[in-house]
């Protein structure tokens, strides 16, 4: 009947070995003819299995599967595709992407991709940025207007320019109270003092008052800008070398990883 029929024409598809679609229809077409031709009695299988014999010394069946779907293997042993077996699409995850994704350039991103983006003060007025190149005026200007800011980073000229400022003023107390004679031992010095002393000496001390956290502000931004903790500064309490390795550290060159102190970069981290 018909549901013989149906299983004959199951068993001779997947039992006959054809080279072309063409001959694998004809197989069908065969085993439908001797489902209806078979004599009483006659099982399905038998009449598979005639089928099949009469399909006998055909190629693999893989050859029909490549002569009309392109990019599956050729014949020779390759078993017909299984379900869900798709070939890739060409050139699949090649594709372009958005900026800042696998492809495509970075800007200057010192910590890996996206990290942060080291910049520098387009203007003298941004005070949020190092700035390259400063004069002797820029840089004390914004050293007092930078008065008590820890965040960001300060560039080599406004550090060494305000330590050379701060050198001559020094080197000028140092001179005054050479010429007003103190310092000297009381047998040479006299027991007279001089009123020009005391104002000496409370200017020297107003001075380094004044400036101690604004330098302490801009060391601590200078050793943002090569890329180290502001805390290094906490070397200066090293007797002899301290002050000294931390003007050293201060010399250095920038380095782009400095921009994650950065206010724009830091994400919680102010040290």
């Amino acid at each position: 009947g018909a549901g013989c029929a149906t299983m004959v024409r199951i068993i001779a598809a997947e039992g006959a070995r054809v080279s072309t679609p063409d001959e694998y229809r004809r197989e069908l077409d065969r085993a439908a003819e001797a489902a209806e031709t078979a004599a009483p009695g006659q099982s399905a299988g038998q009449i598979a299995g005639e089928a099949v014999e009469q399909g006998a010394g055909a190629v693999d069946p893989g050859a029909a599967w490549a002569s009309e779907a392109p990019g599956w293997p050729a014949a020779g042993g390759a078993a017909a595709p299984s379900y869900g077996d798709v070939p890739p699409a060409p050139g699949y995850g090649a594709g372009p992407y958005a900026p800042g994704y696998s492809g495509q350039p970075y800007a200057v991103t010192p910590y890996g991709p996206g990290y942060a983006v080291a910049r520098d003060a387009a203007s003298p007025e941004d005070l949020s940025l190092p700035l390259r190149g400063a004069t002797w005026g820029q840089a004390i200007k914004r050293f007092f207007k930078n008065y008590a800011v820890f965040d960001g980073r300060a560039s080599q000229s406004e550090f060494l320019w305000v330590e050379l400022a701060g050198l001559l003023v020094y080197a000028a107390f140092g001179i005054a109270m050479r010429a007003l004679g103190l310092g000297e031992e009381p047998s040479v010095q006299g027991t007279d003092t001089n009123p020009f002393a005391v104002f000496l000496i409370v200017g020297i001390l107003a001075f380094a008052l004044g400036t101690f956290v604004p330098h302490l502000a801009l060391t601590w931004r200078r050793l943002h800008d090569t890329d180290l903790s502001g805390a290094m500064w906490c070397l200066t309490f090293i007797p002899y070398l301290g002050s000294l390795v931390v003007f050293i550290l201060c010399c250095l060159g920038p380095k782009p990883g400095g921009a994650r102190f950065d206010a724009a970069n830091r994400y919680g981290r102010r040290y």
